[in-house]
Order: C-alpha cells, then sequence, then structure tokens
C-alpha cells in the first residue's frame, strides 16, 4: 500500500496537469468571448451549460462523483462568465453611457462659453463650478460662439458640443441596452463577480428602473 507522502505525491502530480489544463481552458473561454464581443452574442447560455453539466456528470461513475463533477463546472463556468463581462465591459458593449468620464478640467487657464445672457442660470452655474472670477462669456447660441472664434483666434484646446442628449434619454438608452439581456444573465453578470445573490437583484432593479420585487417574480 503507498504511504501517504507517496501519495501526496501522486495528488501533486495530478494538480500540476489539472493547471495547466485550466489556463488553457481560461484561454479558449477568452477567444469566445472575443467571439461574442465581435458578433454581439449574449455571455449566458442557460441551455449549454444544461448540456454540459448533464455530459460531465455522466462521464464519472458514483453519485458522489456526479454531484462533485457539476459543482467544479458550474463553478468553471461561473468564471468563464466572468471573464467575458470583463472584455464587454472594457469592449464598451455593457451597461456604459457614450460618453467618459475625468478627473479635472484645466480651468485656470479656460475661457468659459456659456449659452444665454449676462445673469442668466446659465451663468450663474458658471461661476458656481469653475468659481466667480473665471474667464467667461455667454452666447445666445453656439453659432454665435463659432463666428466669434473665426474673429479670435482660439487660445489652447477648445470643445464645443455639438450636440448632446438629455440625461433621461441616455438613461433611458442604457435602461434599453439591459432589457436586451435576459434577467437571468443580468443577475449573473453581478453574482460572477462576486456579489451576494440579494445586491446584485438591488443592481439589476436599478439598471433597469425597476423594483427589487419585480426582479424577484421575473425569476421565479
Amino acid at each position: 500500500m503507498p504511504t501517504l507522502e507517496e501519495l501526496r505525491i501522486r495528488l501533486d502530480e495530478v494538480d500540476e496537469q489539472m493547471v495547466r489544463l485550466f489556463e488553457e481552458r481560461m484561454s479558449i473561454c477568452e477567444e469566445v468571448g472575443e467571439y461574442k464581443v465581435k458578433n454581439g452574442r449574449k455571455v449566458l447560455d442557460r441551455q449549454r451549460e444544461r448540456d454540459k453539466l448533464q455530459d460531465v456528470a455522466g462521464m464519472v461513475a458514483t453519485d458522489f462523483n456526479k454531484k462533485a463533477v457539476q459543482e467544479l463546472y458550474d463553478q468553471l463556468m461561473s468564471m468563464s462568465r466572468k471573464l467575458q463581462y470583463q472584455q464587454l465591459v472594457k469592449a464598451g458593449a455593457l451597461g456604459r453611457l457614450p460618453f467618459s468620464g475625468v478627473s479635472s478640467l484645466d480651468d485656470k487657464n479656460a475661457r468659459i462659453v456659456f449659452p444665454g445672457t449676462e445673469g442668466a442660470y446659465s451663468q450663474a452655474a458658471t461661476k458656481n463650478y469653475f468659481g466667480e472670477d473665471c474667464n467667461n462669456f455667454y452666447v445666445r447660441t453656439f453659432r454665435d460662439a463659432l463666428e466669434h472664434y473665426h474673429e479670435e483666434e482660439p487660445k489652447g484646446e477648445c470643445v464645443i458640443v455639438i450636440e448632446g442628449k438629455p440625461l433621461e434619454e441616455l438613461r433611458k438608452e442604457q435602461i434599453s441596452r439591459w432589457e436586451e439581456m435576459e434577467i437571468q444573465e443580468h443577475l449573473a453578470f453581478y453574482t460572477d463577480q462576486g456579489m451576494d445573490r440579494k445586491e446584485a437583484m438591488k443592481a439589476v432593479a436599478r439598471d433597469r428602473g425597476i423594483t427589487k420585487r419585480d426582479v424577484y417574480q421575473q425569476l421565479l
């Protein structure tokens, strides 16, 4: 009969093979994620996962191992989804508003243009944000601003908002993108990142603009 130390050596050898195969599996999952990003495919495929769990259970002999291997593959597929969700977020294809935040503005050397007139709320907002002594002037339209800089060459960088959308419209677009995803997949997006189910349901409700009760009922 082998000694305990000999058995542990054999386990270590098996573990080394499993880790190598795990890395190979995750590398393939990354390629799958890239394909899904490019082709607009969903991350969560519940039927595929059910079939996989059934297949692996059929590859082992005992009832204990059937349950164990299903638990193992359930975790493996969860990690695969987490990786693919990260790829979707990085590609800007999931739950992202169409603008980027910046940490600060160079307001010390800027000339601030605001729409309206002297004493308008827009001027008050400009001074509230940039300070009472900020260099500012008003225009009735941004066409006036363009004409102004035809006569006076701007110094440094100049940013002009040509067209924008109200926050409410952007919010509706964001909700619409989430609603394209099945609610089970939406929940998995958060739970796969380590969020507990209760908090994940709150996040789903917030994303979709519905109540947590509505989320619960749709998951039944």
